[in-house]
């Protein structure tokens, strides 16, 4: 039978629907399979790289102490590193015309009492702030007010204040018998205070290991 023209154009029209009806399937189909596709890729290779085993000789966030190398000393003959090397000792950065250093003198004299016996070394470095504070005789008589017996460094050139990286007036480092500086205190220091406390604490464990009186964990025996 031949088809009139309004059969035709049915039939023209439903061949057309069916057609873009089969390209929307396949549209979709190939859309997604997509992510199957990008996650069925082969791996990537790991880095040949790894990290380096990490070797810790020393307690988190210590340092060694530099070495203090200086011609010119008060209350003792000048002193070599090989002089200071093996021995506990409390470093203190100051000058005389430093409000909060001479505030600090009590705890300082309070440490050297306490502590110098034992076996503690103070050593003060005179890092001068202004150029009157330059002059060794003041130096001199100002150590000789406030007490302090102890050897001194006249760091007139910064150069132990340049090796520390230190950069306030008055501080102190506690630097046990293998140089590693094992307690720092910046500013003001005084008696019966926390920041004293700590740094008692910090004095007393560093002491302890030179007594040999340190307390030591004992590894519990396999029943």
């Amino acid at each position: 039978m031949i088809a009139g023209r309004g059969t035709r154009r049915g039939i023209a029209a439903g061949r057309f629907r069916t057609g873009v009806l089969a390209f929307l399937i396949a549209l979709a189909t190939a859309l997604s399979a997509l992510p199957a596709a990008a996650t069925s890729t082969t791996p990537a290779k790991k880095s040949a790289k790894t990290r380096a085993p990490v070797r810790s000789p020393e307690p988190s966030g210590l340092r060694k102490a530099p070495a203090i190398e200086a011609s010119r000393w008060l209350n003792t003959k000048p002193l070599r590193s090989a002089d200071l090397e093996g021995k506990p000792r409390l470093v203190e950065f100051w000058t005389f015309g430093c409000e909060n250093c001479k505030r600090t003198v009590p705890a300082v004299r309070e440490i050297q009492y306490l502590y110098a016996k034992r076996g503690l070394v103070l050593v003060g470095v005179h890092t001068p702030e202004f150029p009157r504070e330059r002059d060794s005789t003041a130096v001199a008589a100002a150590a000789k007010e406030w007490g302090y017996t102890f050897p001194i460094v006249l760091d007139n050139d910064s150069l132990v204040w340049k090796a520390f990286a230190n950069k306030y007036w008055p501080a102190l480092y506690l630097i046990d018998r293998h140089g590693t500086i094992r307690a720092t205190h910046i500013g003001e220091l005084h008696v019966k205070t926390r920041a004293w406390s700590n740094l008692q604490a910090s004095i007393e464990e560093v002491l302890a290991v030179e007594e040999g009186t340190e307390e030591t964990v004992r590894p519990r025996r396999k029943p």
